[in-house]
């Protein structure tokens, strides 16, 4: 009976969803000139989407599900980067910035895949995500006129960064067995071998810039496999996610690449240690 409630719940909730993309169609026909225009502007318009739908998301995701750890870092700008567990990434991030005060400010680095969505894609763009073509030699220019852009402004944000370049699977991860063998480096199990090329390029811009500060996430779900997004969000599930935060100055940063590395060397670790805590209750 519980289950069906959380689900009934959760559909009950959806219908928001659904209203808040109907809002967002004729603005994302009508916002283009204000974006052309004053940027700025129509990024703090758009605010009003991803604040409505990252509430409505989480109140969705709260029903069943729950993640642990002390995630109130405050509400100043943040590079945020995280390992990449799975599409329900965005919700949990989106939860740290909740409690945070920062949920209406959260930036994503996309994949330009997502432009066959329309009003999703031209709602996220007007609202300040960074769309990439995962070339770094094509998507160099736009990473750093992006982040010249929100330099320049007092706009608050915290841009999120998956320098894995994609979800973790058992496929990608021989990939990146093979790819530490090569470079005669230790086999990472629960992430990827990350990519430092476009984080060094973010810290090397945002350098004594507004924002100071990386916050490195590390994600793990209780069960076997992450289940699909739309599980969390239209059916009941039973597991729960860990979450660990560290904040570092980038000034403080000497070699972009070593840190990086080990943050991801640090994050296999502590994944494996809280998969080896659930096998023993």
């Amino acid at each position: 009976m519980k289950k069906a409630i959380r689900i009934l719940s959760k559909l009950v909730l959806s219908l928001g969803v659904v209203g808040i993309f109907i809002l967002a169609i004729p603005f994302s026909l009508l916002a283009y000139p204000l974006y052309m225009l004053n940027r700025p502007l129509c990024i703090r318009l758009s605010t009003f989407f991803t604040y409505t739908l990252w509430t409505f998301t989480g109140l969705i995701f709260n029903i069943s599900n729950s993640v642990h750890g002390s995630i109130d870092i405050g509400s100043e700008s943040y590079f945020v980067i995280s390992n990449h567990i799975g599409s329900v990434d965005f919700i949990l991030v989106n939860e740290i910035a909740r409690r945070s005060g920062m949920v209406s400010h959260v930036k994503y680095a996309i994949k330009d895949g997502l432009r066959f969505f329309p009003v999703f894609y031209q709602i996220v763009v007007y609202v300040g995500f960074l769309v990439l073509k995962r070339s770094f030699e094509k998507d160099q220019k736009s990473i750093i006129n992006y982040l010249d852009f929100f330099k320049s402004t007092s706009i608050p944000m915290w841009f999120v960064f998956y320098p894995e370049g994609s979800r973790f699977s058992e496929k990608l991860r021989l990939k990146s067995w093979e790819y530490s063998d090569q470079r005669g480096m230790k086999r990472l199990n629960n992430v990827l071998f990350p990519r430092y090329k476009g984080f060094k390029l973010v810290c090397e811009h945002l350098k004594n810039s507004r924002i100071k500060k990386i916050v490195d996430i590390t994600f793990s779900y209780s069960e076997n496999k992450v289940p699909p997004l739309w599980k969390f969000l239209l059916w009941d599930t039973s597991g729960s996610f860990n979450c660990d935060i560290r904040i570092t100055p980038i000034d403080e940063i000497d070699d972009y690449e070593e840190f990086l590395y080990r943050s991801f060397e640090r994050k296999d670790a502590l994944i494996a240690e809280w998969n080896d805590t659930i096998k023993q209750k």
